[in-house]
């Protein structure tokens, strides 16, 4: 999966990595700058064009922000979604906007494997007792989103 930055925004753009141990890393990017995952990975292409690479399973969160441009994108509050809780023990719910939308969610290992795929509303448990301990992506419509099994 590639994210280019471009497409949020012209400006510089402050990438912050919450790490599990709760410290705080801060990456400036500029509108070359990219993030991508492989595998297990992150990959952070910043202003000063170095790429610097972070094991997923050392990252609590993401935080984005000066993107001015997020309008660009061409999406509405509609096309973003909260997973909850995160980490999961056996049930996730996901949140919409719209309520009465029906979701396709689709569960990955974190080596693409897809574990679960169906169709729910929002805030519907989605069982995920059968989960090993560990990452996995959760693919909501066309949003992914990082999950943790505990």
């Amino acid at each position: 999966m590639l994210i280019g930055l471009s497409q949020v925004s012209a400006q510089q753009t402050e990438l912050t990595v919450v790490y599990n141990s709760g410290i705080e890393e801060i990456f400036i990017v500029n509108e070359d700058g990219k993030l991508y995952f492989d595998v297990d990975k992150l990959f952070i292409l910043d202003n000063s064009a170095t790429v610097r690479d972070i094991y997923l399973s050392d990252i609590r969160k993401i935080l984005v922000a000066n993107y001015a441009g997020i309008s660009d994108l061409n999406t509405s509050d509609s096309d973003f979604y909260i997973i909850y809780p995160n980490p999961v023990q056996d049930y996730v719910n996901i949140k919409s906007i719209n309520i009465n939308e029906k979701l396709q969610v689709t569960v990955y290992s974190i080596n693409g494997k897809v574990l679960l795929e169906g169709k729910y509303f929002s805030d519907n448990k989605i069982d995920l007792s059968f989960l090993k301990t560990g990452m996995y992506f959760i693919k909501v419509n066309d949003q992914t989103l990082k999950l943790s099994k505990l």
